[in-house]
């Protein structure tokens, strides 16, 4: 072979590594980047429960005194905003300061209340 034709091939291996390498870090960072919640709030519930929640946009986080970390979607509600999964089985609804969880058609979190933001 030539030594151009080896330099070409050189040139589009290395340029064809490196690109993949740029591109693998990008899809890595954007993979596991971490987005800062739009907002947090503590929710104190009877029976001694109380719920973390950080809501995102288009979704919420829930860390549970039980300790569960649930991530739901936000749905569609008449008033308020409300998270379900897509079986509607577990349903976190917030309205004002106010919040609850309804399980299997069950509220297992009542008369929650926010008493702060979360900050930690």
């Amino acid at each position: 072979m030539k030594k151009s034709t080896i330099a070409l091939l050189v040139f589009i291996y290395a340029f064809a590594f490196f690109s993949g390498f740029v591109l693998g870090q990008n899809y890595q960072k954007e993979l596991f980047e971490v987005k800062d919640p739009i907002a947090s709030a503590i929710y104190r519930c009877d029976n001694n429960k109380f719920i973390i929640a950080d809501y995102f946009d288009g979704e919420v986080t829930l860390r549970l005194g039980d300790n569960r970390l649930i991530i739901l979607p936000q749905t569609v509600s008449a008033s308020g905003i409300r998270f379900a999964d897509k079986n509607e089985v577990f349903v976190f609804w917030n309205e004002g300061n106010t919040a609850f969880i309804d399980e299997l058609g069950e509220r297992t979190f009542v008369n929650c209340i926010a008493n702060g933001s979360a900050n930690y």
